[in-house]
């Protein structure tokens, strides 16, 4: 295979009906220069361990067909959750298709091409877990009809004049649908076919007007006719120059110019500069100007006094600060041959961050920076250290041009493992179960870990050294941490014969001062059938029962259920049964965001117990107000990054989505359902959902990130304070 200079992803495409599968793209590169290259690549194919049949219908008994196989027109998407393998097929004419694939749990998707079937819509994607051996057959996809209508405008605020050209989306709201775009015509009119259920109606207008849409529920056969999108149209365009401090154009500066509001963090206009040169159009008023994500030095944005004509121009100064040093074990000896990334946020002045990575040949980081307290975190791509630090790291660097440096200690995972088997009531073993270590110390959540169970149910996990400490500093016999192991599967309502739940988390105390009586013992995990169910009622303030609040529960052993409300604001979730009384109790709550309003409710969390008493009532409150939806589309080369407004923080590097095309769209949208919540773990706040898709062909993205992404939260740290919780002991969670 003859190629150019540049890098390359090789795939085996998997063929209808194969027993092989093929292994994960291999990446290949060769250099700009003029000689010729040669790289050698074995591929070996590896024998399924299972099977996935099923069939694309229009309705019941009514198969897609197409005059010819495989139909070009219909893409099924494969992904697994716990491995690297992935794989797409067509169907053949009858609408058919099969995949053999790994054992493990796998997210599946349809896509139609909209101009070969307009009049349809996906169905949502869905997960299933597979065994080792194990057939899966009629795992059907059922299209939907697009015979509901959406009608409505774009015009600006002050004469109602219909604005043409301007993109309009469409998602369903709280579902993994797909998402469709119309533009505007010549009057600033657009229109929708879409199917029945939840969607959100957003133009796709970058800036301020970002935080306008609109949520509607659609019926089959009808239209709805939305009020119109009012955009004001009084904005000034400001073109600028970024320069070193002689004046010269950076012309390597890759950075975005953004505005913001004198009263939110997030921007009301972004441009990127090119060649050192940009044009961004801000409104009509107090804004601040700010210039992130460029290897200069840089303070923060400030406020611009402008006149018509005016050229802005941001002088920068290259940065010669800096927080050097190493990574290095327990003895002080750099550690090498490992890869990871750190990050660096300012305690002075919040939203401002840097980021860098580790050299794998000597351990060795250098993070631009500047004077003040920073903080610093990692994330590594080892198994045999914790890949992250407890806590943070604190660096403070007393002047700019200053080089401060700050060696980290890592924590050896190496020295101490526990083992254990995940079997079913009957005592045989289970495979690709998800088992998960914890450590807590000093009430913080010190480690975790996730491993799957093999094909004979074994299981083994690193852990950290036990926590050593002077003999004479503690009494004997006193407990200062608990390590659990828990599994986190949900078979239920699966292809699987059997319906299981999680097994019991099963802890052990650790003392300081132990004999070697209390070392590790094996650990086995008994998944338990879930034939029993908690049943209950969603109410308003007013007593009046809730369709589709989200009800969440959770014992006090570690099993964990869910599900939604019915019209009659009902619930049923599917659970074990246990026979201890931590087995017994569950914890209670509901959560829900009406359709088109970003007020939030929650009920209070009720303790119950299966044997004794009955569910109560779950009473939903007034709990929170959401921040608004977000979508943009940006260029895959280039990456993204931006700042809501609550302050969180995205960034996505260039060439990090795996897709072919050259655009793809982000939708960001507030979540309070499928967040984790559990006996040891509380929600403080709201999640994000977070979708991309290709911009052309509308397809979701599934396939893992290329480059690691960022998220930062923002919280104050008096609040926290007040519902009594420390800053060490928050965790993001995905």
């Amino acid at each position: 295979m003859w190629v150019g200079a540049g890098k390359y992803e090789l795939r085996v495409t998997q063929t209808q009906g194969a027993a092989w599968i093929s292994p994960a793209p291999q990446e290949v590169i060769f250099s700009e220069d003029m000689t010729e290259e040669t790289q050698t690549l074995n591929i070996a194919l590896s024998t399924a361990e299972g099977r996935l049949l099923g069939a694309i219908f229009y309705s019941i008994d009514n198969p897609l067909t197409s005059a010819s196989g495989p139909n070009t027109a219909v893409e099924i998407e494969l992904v697994g959750a716990e491995n690297r393998f992935s794989s797409r097929v067509n169907p053949d004419a009858q609408g058919k298709f099969s995949f053999p694939v790994p054992a493990g749990l796998y997210e599946i998707s349809l896509w139609l091409d909209p101009e070969t079937y307009p009049q349809y819509d996906s169905p949502a994607s869905q997960t299933f877990r597979i065994s080792k051996g194990e057939k899966i057959e009629n795992f059907n996809f059922y299209l939907i009809p697009m015979n509901a209508t959406v009608r409505g405008s774009v015009v600006t605020t002050l004469e109602g004049k219909g604005i043409p050209g301007v993109r309009v989306a469409a998602w369903e709201s709280e579902a993994e649908g797909d998402w469709y775009v119309a533009e505007t015509d010549m009057f600033g009119n657009y229109r929708f076919s879409l199917s029945a259920g939840n969607w959100t109606i957003k133009p796709l207008i970058p800036g301020i007007y970002n935080d306008i849409s609109k949520e509607i529920e659609l019926e089959s056969l009808k239209e709805v006719k939305l009020d119109p999108f009012n955009i004001d149209n009084n904005r000034t365009k400001i073109a600028g120059t970024v320069t070193d401090e002689n004046g010269k154009l950076l012309e390597d500066a890759e950075a975005i110019v953004y505005a913001r509001s004198e009263a939110a963090s997030n921007p009301v206009a972004e441009s990127w500069v090119v060649k050192g040169r940009f044009v961004i159009t801000v409104p009509n008023e107090k804004v601040y100007i700010g210039l992130p994500g460029n290897k200069y030095c840089f303070a923060g944005d400030r406020e611009i006094l402008y006149q018509t004509g005016d050229v802005l121009s941001f002088k920068l100064k290259e940065n010669k600060t800096f927080i050097h040093g190493k990574i290095a074990d327990s003895s002080g000896k750099a550690v090498t041959g490992i890869k990871g990334h750190l990050i660096a946020t300012s305690a002075d002045q919040p939203g401002l961050w840097q980021s860098a990575d580790i050299n794998p040949t000597d351990g060795s980081f250098k993070i631009p920076a500047g004077k003040g307290l920073w903080s610093v975190a990692y994330n590594l791509e080892t198994k045999d250290y914790l890949p992250y630090p407890t806590a943070p790291i604190s660096v403070d660097i007393p002047a700019e041009g200053a080089t401060t440096e700050k060696n980290i200690t890592l924590i050896s995972l190496m020295t101490r493992k526990i083992r254990g088997w995940v079997q079913d009531e009957e005592g045989k073993p289970v495979s690709n179960v998800e088992v998960w270590g914890k450590s807590n110390r000093m009430a913080e959540n010190f480690f975790e870990m996730p491993v799957f169970s093999g094909a004979d149910g074994a299981f083994e996990i690193p852990m950290p050294p036990k926590l050593m400490v002077r003999k004479d500093s503690i009494p004997r016999g006193s407990k200062e941490y608990n390590e659990c192991i828990s599994t986190a599967v949900n078979m239920c309502g699966s292809a699987s014969n059997s319906c299981y739940k999680e097994s019991k988390t099963e802890c052990k105390d650790q003392y300081l001062r132990a004999s070697s009586s209390r070392e590790d013992t094996d650990v086995v995990l008994v998944l338990r059938k879930a034939e029993s169910f908690l049943e209950g009622r969603v109410l308003d303030e007013s007593g009046k029962p809730v369709r589709s609040a989200l009800v969440s529960a959770y014992s006090r052993d570690g099993q964990k259920s869910h599900g939604n409300t019915d019209a009659d604001g009902k619930y049923k979730l599917q659970v074990a049964k246990a026979d201890s009384i931590e087995g017994k109790t569950w914890g209670i709550s509901a959560a829900y965001k009406p359709l088109g309003s970003s007020i939030c409710y929650q009920s209070q969390e009720q303790e119950v117990s299966m044997e004794t008493s009955p569910v109560p009532d779950l009473m939903l409150e007034k709990w929170a107000e959401l921040p608004p939806v977000q979508a943009y589309e940006f260029e895959v080369e280039k990456g993204w990054s931006y700042t809501l407004s609550d302050g969180f923080q995205i960034r996505i590097p260039g060439n990090a989505l795996k897709t072919l095309e050259k655009n793809v769209k982000i939708m960001i949208e507030p979540a309070v359902a499928g967040l984790p919540d559990n006996d040891e773990e509380d929600n403080l706040r709201y999640g994000y959902k977070i979708s991309v898709y290709e911009r052309e062909s509308g397809k979701r993205i599934l396939e893992k990130f290329n480059k690691k992404i960022m998220f930062c939260f923002r919280f104050r740290e008096a609040w926290i304070k007040e519902i009594g919780v420390a800053a060490s002991d928050i965790r993001p969670a995905y």
